[in-house]
């Protein structure tokens, strides 16, 4: 079978790898075989081999998924498969239609077009600059990238520290401010008494 055709028949078996997994709720040997297949034969090489091998080291059966590929086909495998219509590829192409996927992909950050090549890394930088305060995972993920990213200040818990601290000396403050108002209270209270005790006794 030639590349095209060995990307396609990967594509259908990848297709019922994923509904068995899900029916049996093992959904992680799935992503062992994504994995583990194409290790051994990137997708530009994958081939039966590789598939067979992907298989065996993910325990998933041979049997049921070549029963499953071969039940997509029209005439259940009765005809070379090159030669025969397929009903999973046929209702592929249907939703690749109706959903747009055979466009040209854009990408709209707060209603901005993303202008650039679209690809994981730019958009995710994208992304992060359009944060007023920019979560760590950002500023993170731009640093490893070797972009500098501006301090966005203190964050709430400095915030809130900071706050405590205010409220906390203005209490201080007052209350030294009421001791030191009573204590004066107190001596000019002490004088004036002490006045009225001498003319009371300059009096006598």
């Amino acid at each position: 079978m030639d590349w095209g055709g060995n990307i396609v028949m990967e594509d259908l078996r990848i297709s019922c790898i994923w509904k068995i997994a899900k029916r049996t709720d093992s959904r992680m040997k799935f992503f062992d075989y994504i994995q583990t297949a194409h290790e051994f034969c990137p997708d530009e090489k994958i081939n039966e081999s590789c598939h067979y091998m992907g298989l065996k080291k993910s325990n998933i059966s041979r049997e049921e998924v070549d029963s499953c590929v071969q039940e997509t086909f029209v005439s259940k495998g009765k005809e070379t498969y090159d030669k025969d219509d397929n009903t999973e590829l046929k209702s592929s192409l249907e939703d690749w239609q109706s959903f747009g996927s055979h466009l040209y992909p854009a990408v709209s950050v707060n209603g901005i077009k993303f202008r650039g090549q679209v690809n994981p890394e730019n958009v995710f930088e994208d992304i992060c600059m359009g944060f007023t305060r920019m979560p760590h995972a950002c500023r993170r993920f731009l640093k490893k990238e070797g972009i500098k990213v501006q301090d966005n200040g203190i964050n709430s818990n400095q915030l809130v520290a900071v706050l405590f601290s205010v409220i906390v000396l203005n209490a201080i403050l007052f209350l030294n401010y009421r001791n030191h108002l009573n204590k004066e209270l107190s001596e000019e209270r002490k004088l004036q008494v002490s006045s009225e005790v001498s003319k009371y006794v300059a009096l006598s």
